[in-house]
């Protein structure tokens, strides 16, 4: 319901005076025309076509500018401005074009939005065109002065060029004052700078805009005034001058302050009302209803407004409703009536009262009407008349019944006074029980005196047994509690609501918390008259809550502190709790970021169906479960512990998960050592035996062939086939025992560099062999022996990798250099600390697999063809490695090559020059 139906025929007084035709549509689109001023004819419109639909003022727009009306209207509602301003064509019924200035603003509600506007004819302004013209003659000049608007021009710079009498005799200011001033300078500061920013806006495009603001006066008043600026442009589109056009409109701003209270007031007087009160139109639909109408239907205002009652209410109920209206809009004259309505399916007879309102001209444009439920009186006025007719009967009866009801008062006073010594008997009862009571109970009327206390309350306070009834809190108790009491007694009475404390109070030394519940007592009329309060001491459960969060705190940062994972999942697997170590371990440093998401969405599939199985497997055994499990490339030992509620159904699972990847690698390293420690130990006792025979075989094959004269192929065969043998006993030695050679302290660079200058020309021609030795001195302990067969046991093993395997050969590269201690710790099962030379072996060989990466260093493992190698190269590397208190590391992956990492420990004293070996 927009304003102008709430006081249509103010509104119609005020327009009728006004250049201006104000229009209200039902939405942005224009099409349908709720209120329009009887002024419409200033336009060329019938104000009656209009409203009764015969008319479409929409259709009226002129073809050209209709888009760009609808465009600016929608682009205006979606950026939320309230108001529009615009400029279009009327084509007038009679084929007139009248150029209009529309000023609207919208009103949203119940889904959509409305246009309340005002029309103004610019036509003879746009006839007199814009832009560079002659000085008008004097004719024309008092044409302007006997304008009532304010009308002048000035300069881009501000010089006033023009200015007519009514803007004269308003600002009280000659006009020979004003010419050649400078506008800005005479305008006060702020309106001055308002103004410059507000002229530069204005664009050859939008060479005009209006404005609305208060001009203070040379008297010190204040009068509202309505400007339209106009910038004159030239050719290239600079500014040659301005024109202002005035008028006053303090009468307009204060009349539609006026109408704007009217309406409020008229508003909350109608929706106050207990009485249902309507309005509807001669289309009988609703304009006006208060909240009662609505309330008596069952519905809401906003269901209703705007429609018919058949579109709401039972089709009897609108049948009679709009019969009515009719009746009063035929013979504009006040009607009553009683009917039956049917709203909840009970029948309520209803009295109503219907005028009609009409406009200035007599002419009706809707009914106020007043419904009144009196099938209450009707029954009472039945009732009533079933009385008086059956009084004379009942007045006999009466007598006889009195002489009957004084016998039964004499009882029922005897009975009476049975019932006082019994309330009172219950009140001492309440009174012991509320003294008994570990609460404090308290009572005080709405002037803070004590209606009743328990003796707990008195016992806290140190008061005497009913010793403070009927004084206030500041006779009995500190002033600072007695301030907080009364202002908390003062919130419960003015709202009419409980009030739920947590107070702390001072007494005999010690601190006391009370957790108080205070509800205000109501009397007949709903009106709070007193506060009841109880207070209980929950002091002591306030220090075991802090002791219960510090023990919590306690526990949690042991759990976070401990170096294994745990977490704690519900049934279906969604993260209840999460310690600091498994946060890390997931990447994580926050909780919150993993805390009621599914622990098994922050792991690998293969990992998630794991921990699944194993989830599965606890709930329905109902027994805790271990099981070794791989998470992010390292080895668990992970356990999952169910947790039961009451009812014994599992709630919730626990999951222990501890790192063992170290203890993993160390015990596959404690195997190796003994396997090797016993492979060396059958390796020596072997290798000593045989030994023994090839010196045998040796020596008397050279007898042989001395003793013979010709060459023989077989004991040459024979002589070589035993050296051999005796090069792989001196390697099993090499690796059940080491060397017997002394070590001193080396340059391992040095020696590294001698023997790659041998190595070099023993490769084949397709493999490059390159190194990285450092010129700083590296100096361990060691002997030159030692050196080279670790670089040509290692070296060989490379170039035999790659023969064969890349048509371009292959690159054998040798890196040596310094390793601190705090980078050499990357085994620390068997590295001594200290600094360390680190030295490389890597190629670009085909790489080996994880299986036979873990068994290279095994002796006697070889892959190799048979005969083409004894599998002891490696093996003795390990043994030579381990004699020298070092470290070796393998890695390789199939097709990217393997490389040797070889620690040793660096000497402490200085190094000689190594021998020749």
């Amino acid at each position: 319901m927009t304003n102008a139906f709430r006081s249509q025929g103010r509104l119609a007084d005020i327009m009728a005076h006004s250049p201006a035709v104000a229009v209200a549509w039902a939405d942005i689109r224009r099409e349908r025309v709720l209120f329009v001023s009887d002024n419409a004819g200033r336009l060329g419109l019938d104000a009656e076509a209009l409203l009764s639909g015969s008319l479409s003022l929409v259709e009226r727009i002129h073809p050209e500018d209709a888009p760009r009306v609808r465009a600016l209207t929608e682009q205006a509602l979606a950026l939320g401005r309230s108001e529009l301003r615009l400029e279009y064509r009327l084509v007038t019924p009679d084929g007139r074009i009248v150029r209009v200035e529309e000023l609207s603003r919208f009103e949203c509600g119940s889904g959509c939005a409305r246009l309340e506007g005002l029309l103004l004819d610019v036509s003879t302004r746009e006839a007199h065109g814009y832009g560079a013209r002659p000085q008008p003659e004097r004719s024309q000049l008092a044409v302007v002065d006997d304008l009532s608007e304010f009308v002048g021009r000035f300069l881009a710079d501000g010089t006033i060029t023009f200015v007519n009498d009514a803007h004269c005799r308003f600002f009280g200011v000659p006009r020979e004052f004003l010419l050649g001033q400078n506008l800005f300078a005479l305008v006060p500061a702020p309106e001055s700078t308002w103004l410059q920013d507000h002229l530069s806006t204005l664009t050859p495009q939008q060479p005009a805009s209006r404005t609305r603001r208060v001009i203070p006066m040379p008297n010190g008043g204040e009068r509202w005034v309505e400007w339209v600026e106009r910038a004159f442009f030239d050719s290239e589109g600079k500014v040659q001058e301005y024109q202002s056009v005035g008028r006053d409109v303090t009468a307009e701003v204060t009349s539609r302050k006026e109408l704007n209270e009217a309406n409020t007031l008229l508003t909350a007087i109608v929706e106050s009302v207990p009485t249902p009160v309507y309005i509807r139109d001669t289309e009988h639909r609703y304009r006006i209803m208060n909240p009662a109408y609505a309330r008596f239907w069952g519905l809401e205002p906003s269901d209703c407004l705007g429609k018919t009652p058949h579109e709401f209410l039972p089709r009897e109920a609108a049948d009679i409703i709009v019969a009515g209206d009719q009746a009063v809009l035929s013979t504009l004259r006040p009607q009553e009536a009683e009917e039956p309505f049917y709203p909840n399916g009970e029948e309520r007879i209803l009295w109503s009262r219907e005028v009609p309102l009409c406009d200035k001209d007599g002419k009706p444009w809707g009914i106020c009407g007043v419904v009144m439920d009196i099938t209450e009186r009707q029954r009472m006025e039945s009732e009533l008349e079933d009385a008086r007719q059956s009084l004379e009967v009942r007045v006999a009866e009466r007598t006889r019944q009195l002489r009957e009801a004084n016998r039964r008062l004499s009882r029922e006073i005897a009975e009476r006074l049975a019932a006082e010594r019994e309330q009172r008997l219950r009140q001492e009862q309440l009174r012991i029980i509320l003294d008994n009571l570990p609460s404090h109970v308290y009572v005080r009327d709405a002037q803070g005196r004590y209606l009743l206390m328990n003796r707990q309350y008195e016992r806290f306070w140190g008061l005497d047994s009913g010793s403070a009834l009927g004084r206030t809190p500041y006779d009995v108790l500190p002033a600072k509690v007695a301030e907080k009491i009364l202002a908390d007694d003062e919130l419960i009475l003015s709202e009419g609501r409980p009030l739920t404390l947590d107070e702390t109070f001072q007494r005999a030394g010690r601190l006391h918390t009370f957790l108080t519940c205070e509800v205000p007592l109501l009397d007949s009329q709903g009106r709070a008259y007193a506060v009841c309060g109880v207070c209980t001491d929950v002091s002591e459960r306030k220090r075991m809550e802090a002791a219960l969060g510090e023990s919590e705190r306690t526990l949690r940062g042991l759990i976070d502190a401990i170096g294994q994972s745990l977490v704690l999942l519900d049934p279906t697997g969604r993260l209840l709790a999460i310690n600091k170590t498994c946060l890390g371990r997931m990447g994580y440093s926050e909780a919150e970021e993993v805390l009621g998401t599914c622990h098994f969405d922050h792991m690998t599939s293969e990992e998630a169906a794991q921990r699944r199985a194993m989830l599965e497997r606890v709930l329905s055994s109902r027994r805790p479960c271990h099981e070794r499990m791989h998470f992010r490339s390292a080895l668990h030992k992970t356990s999952f512990y169910p947790f039961f509620d009451e009812a014994g159904q599992v709630s919730s699972v626990a999951i222990y998960s501890e790192d063992i990847t170290h203890e993993v690698n160390l015990e596959r390293q404690l195997r190796r050592a003994q396997r090797l420690e016993a492979v060396g130990t059958l390796a020596s006792g072997i290798a000593h035996e045989f030994n023994n025979m090839l010196t045998l075989i040796m020596g008397f094959g050279e007898m042989a062939l001395e003793t013979s004269h010709e060459k023989s192929d077989c004991l040459l065969q024979v002589l070589r086939t035993a050296e051999r043998g005796r090069d792989i006993v001196r390697q099993m030695l090499t690796f059940s025992r080491g060397d017997d050679q002394p070590r001193i302290p080396l340059d391992i660079g040095s020696t590294a560099r001698e023997c790659l200058d041998l190595l070099r020309a023993t490769l084949p021609r397709d493999v490059r062999l390159e190194s990285s030795l450092p010129e700083r001195p590296l100096c361990i302990l060691a002997n030159a022996t030692q050196i080279h067969q670790l670089l040509i046991n290692l070296v060989s093993n490379a170039a035999d990798a790659m023969r064969g395997q890349d048509p371009t050969g292959g690159i054998i590269r040798v890196e040596l250099a310094h390793c601190p201690e705090d980078k050499s710790r990357t085994d620390p099962s068997r590295l001594l600390p200290g600094e360390h030379a680190r030295l490389s072996v890597s190629d670009t060989g085909p790489g080996m697999a994880a299986d036979v990466l873990e068994r290279i260093f095994d002796p006697f493992f070889t892959t190799k063809e048979p005969g083409k190698g004894t599998g002891l190269g490696l093996a003795v590397v390990h043994g030579i490695v381990q004699a020298m208190d070092g470290v070796i590391m393998a890695a390789s992956k199939p097709g990217q090559g393997a490389c040797f990492d070889i620690l040793l420990p660096l000497a402490t004293v200085g190094f000689s020059e190594p021998g020749q070996p």
